[in-house]
């Protein structure tokens, strides 16, 4: 069985930072939308950015959001900091 690989500028999960840690929200916007079903009930990735600076979190942070990315919502987040973004 293949695998399909989305590739896209956002992940359809956006990573938020408050005082009680990480939160996990569903991405708005065409292509997270659209294709979420799909995602969700096939052996699919999904590639993208999710929404928080590197700058914002340490290395241990990072190995925490993506193991969360990776086994609850089969992404794999490609990191930017503020001056990759700008």
């Amino acid at each position: 069985m293949s695998k399909t690989i989305f590739i896209s500028n956002r992940l359809p999960i956006t990573i938020q930072q408050n005082e009680e840690g990480f939160q996990y929200k569903k991405s708005i916007g065409g292509l997270a939308t659209g294709l979420k079903s799909y995602h969700e009930q096939s052996d699919s990735l999904w590639v993208g950015w999710p929404g928080i600076t590197s700058d914002d979190y340490n290395e241990e942070d990072q190995k925490k959001i993506s193991d969360t990315l990776q086994k609850k919502y089969k992404c794999l987040p490609v990191y930017l900091n503020k001056s990759d973004i700008d």
